[in-house]
């Protein structure tokens, strides 16, 4: 797949879900410094905030395959912080979600729940729709349960999830 992404490379320089597939590639094959090299490459070539902001995502999910959770979230950060330079409260709410969960596979769900209250926190203070809230705080339990489930509380963790079901179902 890379001789592929690379011929679509060519036609488009800056066509991100190349160097995005590059990049997982050579995650999978465990070489992560050829990964981050693609993924700079990327970044270069980025044409828009939104592209931007994904480069930084595939650095992030490319330290989480290195094992590396403080680097993680670092980029996880920096990903925010573009989000924030445009008030997007969306991306933001969403960056943190991402930080909690993946703190919560890192084994660390106590230091995730700050991160996932923040997440809501934000949609909470934004100017997002009713609509928009109430879906955010819906799924906050979800986000609960993962803490739960991450602490072993397997009974806490359903009942949010019971909760979750219930007022998605309605």
């Amino acid at each position: 797949s890379i001789k592929n992404y690379s011929k679509a490379l060519q036609q488009d320089p800056s066509f991100v879900a190349s160097h995005s597939g590059i990049a997982t590639d050579y995650n999978e094959m465990g070489d992560y410094s050829t990964a981050q090299k693609q993924i700079d490459k990327m970044e270069m070539a980025a044409k828009s905030h939104g592209q931007k902001r994904f480069s930084h995502l595939a650095r992030t999910v490319s330290f989480v395959y290195q094992g590396d959770l403080e680097m993680a979230l670092r980029e996880q950060e920096k990903e925010m912080e573009l989000a924030q330079k445009i008030h997007d409260s969306a991306a933001i709410s969403g960056d943190y979600a991402r930080m909690g969960n993946i703190l919560v596979d890192f084994g660390e769900p106590e230091r995730a729940l700050e991160y996932y209250n923040n997440s809501v926190e934000v949609i909470r203070k934004s100017d997002q729709s009713p609509e928009q809230k109430e879906l955010a705080e819906r799924f906050h339990l979800s986000n609960l349960a993962n803490v739960a489930i991450g602490k072993g509380e397997l009974s806490t963790a359903k009942k949010h999830t019971a909760e979750f079901a219930k007022q998605a179902e309605a």
